[in-house]
């Protein structure tokens, strides 16, 4: 009986590890405090790139990954009238590091204007809060949303209805890895929009699911953690 006594608290550290590591590889999560790093910015201040984040126009004005956004104009991130602005770009910071496994764009929608929305984009992603170290994601055409030339394409948006927008596709991404951990996340819309560049462009919302990395502090006091529990447990 003595043995088992000391071996509980042993049982119940690695059980702890164990909910730890599955908590840490659930996938799909919604990433929420995500902030704008930069943008480009139109003259209308009811539709700067905030409103491209924090969730307005989608069901209950709050982020989701599987709401509908409805067609108010305000509810987008949109560049108009700015004067000689051709091209448009938006930054998130994630404000931690995550493994990326969920990107859901809506594209600009107005009931007058869905051809306003984004059409061949450019993705780029850094690991660091330092816009300097962007890098490109390449893709071989494979996906759904890439046209192989290391662009994505994002699809109209319709302009009556439910629009529950789309899951980018990134299959088709040839450096991957970076997605393993990302802080930084760049849409440049380059000139292209579904007006054939004719019109300012925007977004109605991007939000982004993903599994939160650990710092690497948190990890290395871990077994710390663990040896001060295992001393109270025998103590007691």
């Amino acid at each position: 009986m003595k043995n088992k006594r000391h071996f509980r608290p042993l049982q119940g550290a690695l059980a702890l590890l164990t909910g730890l590591s599955l908590t840490a590889n659930s996938e799909g999560a919604l990433i929420l405090g995500t902030t704008v790093e930069s943008a480009t910015i139109g003259l209308n201040d009811q539709m700067g790139p905030e409103k491209a984040i924090n969730g307005f126009g989608l069901d209950g004005d709050a982020p989701s990954l599987t709401a509908s956004h409805r067609e108010q104009f305000s509810s987008n991130w949109w560049t108009g009238w700015s004067g000689d602005v051709t091209e448009w770009q938006l930054t998130v910071d994630l404000e931690d590091n995550y493994d990326l496994d969920t990107v859901q764009v809506w594209n600009y929608r107005e009931g007058c204007c869905s051809n306003r929305g984004l059409s061949t984009v450019e993705i780029w992603v850094s690991s660091v809060e330092d816009e300097s170290q962007l890098v490109k994601l390449t893709t071989d055409g494979n996906g759904i949303h890439d046209d192989g030339n290391g662009n994505f394409l994002f699809p109209q948006a319709p302009t009556g209805g439910e629009y529950f927008g789309f899951a980018l596709d990134m299959s088709g991404v040839t450096n991957a890895s970076l997605l393993d951990n990302v802080r930084l996340f760049r849409i440049d819309g380059g000139s292209f929009n579904h007006n054939d560049g004719a019109d300012h462009g925007g977004l109605a919302e991007i939000q982004f699911g993903g599994v939160l990395i650990p710092e690497p502090t948190s990890l290395a006091l871990l077994p710390l953690g663990l040896v001060g529990f295992l001393t109270r447990r025998r103590k007691a």
